[in-house]
């Protein structure tokens, strides 16, 4: 058996596999590679984007792969990076004609130096930039010092002309809100965080935007104080400023909060998700706006059982609602069709006046049935109105 430096072959292989794609690919404007983090092939693709560097108007990589310095060129519209690219102090990447830029799985502090020509510039502008998508990892970065986490980064970004942005995981610190300087208007703002987070938010001014969407997860034993001050700050006052604003909630199991303190004026949509409780959709009914849509996805069996749910934390019958629409899906896998009912036939004789239901086909027949077994006890039934998908 013969022993060679297994480096040096795949060196030369992949020398080899570059010029054939110069000879076979000579036009190639973009370049899109996503592989797996044990794939050992680094070498080939920082070869490929230096052969077509100076010709690629579209940049996708992997968040582990690396990005060496390269005469890139100034009509790159499209760029998809990680952390891994970003590690390079030397990399220098064109902005002028730059639309859309995606930075995936990077840290609390994004190297924003990295754009632009100047070596140390406290500021980079993106006067073409339309879509800004940014998804954080969940490595917390180390401090100095106190208040090390909030000082102002060396370097920040100018978004002039944004339309779109989202924010996948933002950190407590949030200095890309803090510090960014953004357009007066967007057209949509959509952002995932948890508790701590959004009432970093609350310290902010957002854009003005035609749509907002937060996504907020109840992770770990968050304080209800916190959830609604914050809450009611965004939803309720002059937080957000937005057309038209969502609110998803998940990992909340129980929110053990007055009703009187839930203040939502501004909600456009509450998506609710699997995990959150009867007594918990019952406490927050009552206080959303007549403009409000209820979504409940992926209701489970397992708080079906209104029994097991005491009393005392359920509210006062009857729940006076200003609510005109109600979105119920439910998963077949982990509930029957007599279990939602269950809670459907509970929310409609408790909810007054009767919002409409938007109900999958299933359920049409069942809920039919319920209002014929039960209008002379509560003639209200009679107003449901029902809408199938």
């Amino acid at each position: 058996m013969l022993c060679s430096d297994s480096s040096s072959i795949r060196e030369s292989a992949n020398s080899q596999l570059l010029d054939q794609l110069g000879q076979n690919l000579p036009g190639v404007t973009k370049l899109d590679i996503s592989i797996p983090r044990s794939a050992n092939l680094s070498t080939l693709v920082g070869g490929m984007v230096l052969q077509y560097a100076g010709q690629l108007v579209h940049i996708s990589l992997s968040n582990t792969l690396g990005l060496s310095p390269a005469p890139f060129s100034e009509q790159l519209s499209s760029l998809r990076i990680g952390s891994g690219a970003l590690e390079n102090s030397a990399l220098r990447l064109p902005v002028d004609s730059l639309a859309t830029l995606h930075l995936d799985n990077v840290s609390q502090r994004i190297p924003w130096s990295r754009f632009g020509q100047e070596m140390n510039a406290s500021q980079v502008d993106f006067p073409s930039l339309r879509n800004l998508h940014i998804s954080y990892n969940d490595e917390p970065l180390p401090a100095s010092g106190p208040g090390a986490l909030d000082a102002r980064p060396e370097c920040t970004p100018s978004f002039s002309r944004l339309e779109t942005l989202v924010i996948r995981n933002l950190p407590s610190a949030a200095t890309e809100l803090r510090y960014s300087k953004f357009a007066r208007k967007v057209d949509s703002i959509a952002i995932t965080c948890n508790v701590v987070a959004l009432a970093a938010l609350t310290r902010f001014s957002l854009p003005v935007a035609d749509s907002m969407h937060i996504g907020l997860r109840l992770d770990g034993t968050p304080s209800a104080r916190q959830f609604l001050d914050s809450a009611n700050h965004l939803f309720g006052g002059s937080g957000v400023r937005a057309q038209r604003l969502s609110l998803s909630l998940s990992g909340l199991l129980w929110l053990p909060a007055p009703a009187e303190d839930i203040s939502w004026s501004n909600l456009s949509t509450l998506t609710v998700g699997s995990d959150i409780t009867m007594g918990c959709i019952l406490l927050l009914i009552p206080h959303l706006p007549a403009s409000c849509q209820l979504n409940i996805r992926n209701f489970p069996a397992k708080y079906a059982c209104f029994s097991q749910i005491p009393e005392e934390k359920l509210a006062p019958a009857p729940l006076h609602s200003k609510l005109t629409l109600v979105s119920f899906s439910y998963d077949t896998a982990k509930a029957t069709k007599e279990q939602v009912l269950a809670f459907l036939g509970y929310l409609m004789v408790r909810v007054a006046p009767l919002p409409k239901l938007l109900l999958p086909s299933t359920l049409l027949t069942l809920v039919d049935d319920f209002v014929i077994d039960y209008m002379w006890t509560y003639p209200h039934l009679l107003d449901v109105g029902i809408v199938v998908y």
